[in-house]
């Protein structure tokens, strides 16, 4: 194509701008939609497709409210009394948004779980902590093997005190996810080097949500969680396997044995057939020897005598 060719004519540029004035279908699509979310009224939307009208046009719907998340219900001193005595069925302590729960209460909590054989989630989300508030926690990680998962987000922790968790987080390797978002306090860079050497040692973390200035810190972190979610899939595929020859070998050694009982009676059976089939011969042969003792040797049988009656016929009286 030549230049001459490239070059708008007066014509094309009139019928083009012709087209932009008159192609209303994206702003009706728009209007639609900001009807069907409530943003405008239908009036007011034809009102704007219209035209007639330069001034703008406010929404005289009422503004949007979004529902508040409830309120934390949670009962600070019963959950301490659970901590206290042991109690199985505490599995989760949950006091996000709890701004109000006084420190000292904290540090109780976080002294109760370390001997706590059943808690599994601890959520501390958005309760303006601050370092020396919960530093009972990396003694908690250090000693509490049933502790899964644990929520820090939207606090004012620093990275030297997420540094000295994720160490403590290697000493029995059961913690599995961290959630540590939304700090108000920036990471120094050898804070975020500890803590991303850290992770990266440890072997049963599977979800980590903190933030990074360090691009390379995001990428080994992923690395580590997808290496150990690879290493838990492997472990449960063996356990299956083993479990499965486990119940392979008993119905093995179950079936032996089936067949050894059934050996051992099919033998008794025979046995006892023998015995029962000898025993009759071996008193049947005792009796016929029995009689021939008691029948005298060289004795000749004589037949019994007959003796003949001779019958006398009496004369009839109507004989001559």
């Amino acid at each position: 194509m030549t230049e001459v060719d490239e070059i708008m004519t007066d014509a094309d540029l009139e019928a083009a701008l012709d087209d932009l004035n008159n192609d209303d279908g994206d702003i009706t699509e728009l209007l639609k939609l900001m009807n069907e979310h409530r943003m405008i009224s239908w009036e007011e939307a034809e009102q704007i497709m219209a035209g007639s009208e330069s001034a703008p046009v406010k929404s005289s719907l009422p503004p949007q409210t979004r529902p508040s998340e409830p309120d934390n219900d949670t009962d600070v001193d019963m959950t301490l009394y659970k901590l206290k005595n042991n109690d199985p069925s505490l599995k989760l302590i949950n006091l996000n948004n709890m701004k109000r729960t006084p420190v000292p209460q904290i540090k109780r909590i976080l002294e109760a779980m370390i001997n706590h054989e059943h808690i599994e989630k601890l959520q501390f989300a958005n309760m303006g902590l601050y370092d020396n508030d919960i530093m009972e926690l990396i003694n908690v990680v250090e000693n509490n093997t049933s502790l899964k998962c644990i929520n820090l987000e939207t606090n004012y922790l620093s990275g030297e005190f997420f540094a000295k968790l994720f160490q403590a987080a290697l000493v029995h390797e059961t913690i599995e996810e961290i959630k540590a978002v939304n700090q108000g306090v920036s990471f120094s860079t050898v804070a975020e080097k500890e803590i991303i050497k850290a992770i990266f040692a440890n072997h049963g973390l599977l979800k980590v949500s903190i933030n990074f200035r360090l691009p390379e810190g995001r990428h080994k972190v992923e690395q580590a969680t997808l290496r150990n979610g690879e290493i838990r899939r492997v472990m449960r595929r063996k356990a299956a396997e083993e479990a499965k020859k486990k119940e392979a070998l008993e119905k093995d050694k179950n079936g032996d044995n089936n067949t050894k009982n059934k050996e051992n009676e099919e033998k008794k059976l025979i046995t006892k057939t023998k015995d029962n089939s000898a025993a009759p011969r071996i008193l049947g042969g005792e009796i016929k020897e029995d009689d021939e003792e008691k029948q005298p040797k060289n004795k000749i049988e004589k037949p019994m005598p007959v003796y003949k009656k001779s019958i006398k016929t009496k004369p009839s009286p109507f004989s001559k």
